[in-house]
């Protein structure tokens, strides 16, 4: 036996289902927000199968994270409202981030992420991703970062 649903409440649901899909994009709630880009190498070429994660810098924690498709796109959904950067990690590394993305409640900004390194993209960090890294980890509540330069050990007793 199929109960009758009054036709505004059908509508609703039907304008709903349309909202849900956006392309490739699934939208947002209200309350949430979600980022989508597409991740390049130096030269421009898409990057897929790396995992894209977003850190959100008010409380260093990873508000959620995609794999990025054949084409290097990715769409993180389901998120909280606030700033973030986005960390693009392949093989348990950090190999590029983002600059940061403000991400307001049914907001989904889109951006392109660029590899600076990393097995499928071999260069160096950016200083200006390096800087972005070293902000997101004061974000975090890292309280220091210690870099060695031209020291051939880093014994603890030298």
């Amino acid at each position: 036996m199929s109960v009758p649903v009054p036709s505004r409440i059908a509508a609703q649901g039907a304008a709903d289902a349309a909202r849900a899909r956006v392309g490739d994009v699934t939208a947002v709630s209200r309350n949430q927000a979600s980022i989508s880009g597409t991740v390049v190498t130096q030269a421009g070429q898409p990057l897929p199968n790396v995992t894209v994660q977003a850190r959100n810098l008010m409380t260093g924690r990873i508000g959620g994270q995609a794999v990025t498709a054949s084409n290097g796109q990715f769409s993180i959904a389901g998120l909280d409202p606030g700033s973030y950067v986005l960390e693009v990690v392949e093989e348990g590394q950090i190999v590029g981030t983002s600059a940061f993305i403000s991400a307001p409640a049914g907001t989904n900004p889109v951006t392109t992420v660029t590899v600076m390194s990393g097995s499928r993209a071999a260069a160096p960090l950016s200083s200006t991703a390096a800087r972005s890294v070293i902000v997101a980890a004061v974000a975090a509540g890292v309280s220091g970062i210690v870099v060695a330069a031209n020291v051939e050990t880093a014994s603890p007793s030298r």
